[in-house]
């Protein structure tokens, strides 16, 4: 039996972006609040960085059992997925600043993980 491809109508997707864009500017006009991030974005990225690198540092410290130092693998990878599902994801969306530049340099996460 032959295979099919799968084929999808074409879409236009500078018109998709322009038509979300839209939408989410509609809902927030709607119900109120912000469309970029605030105290609490700044808070949450402090928290998993700190996170991240202080379960590194004590790995790095060498100054605990073996299945110690496995759990604070465990918790280091917490906060790096916590980094890129919850901050670089944010950044790179546009949801963390106004200003696109922070965006930017909050996006460099990714690459920093």
């Amino acid at each position: 039996m032959p295979t099919q491809n799968v084929r999808f109508p074409s879409r236009d997707a500078a018109a998709f972006v322009k038509e979300m864009k839209a939408e989410v500017a509609a809902h927030f006009e709607r119900h109120g609040g912000k469309s970029k991030g605030d105290w609490r974005m700044v808070l949450k990225t402090l928290t998993l960085f700190a996170v991240y690198f202080g379960a590194y540092a004590l790995i790095m410290a060498n100054a605990f059992s073996p299945p110690a130092m496995l759990g604070l693998a465990m918790v280091m990878g917490a906060g790096m997925a916590g980094i890129g599902f919850a901050v670089a994801h944010d950044a790179l969306h546009g949801a963390y600043s106004e200003h696109d530049w922070i965006n930017r340099l909050i996006g460099y996460s990714f690459d920093i993980l």
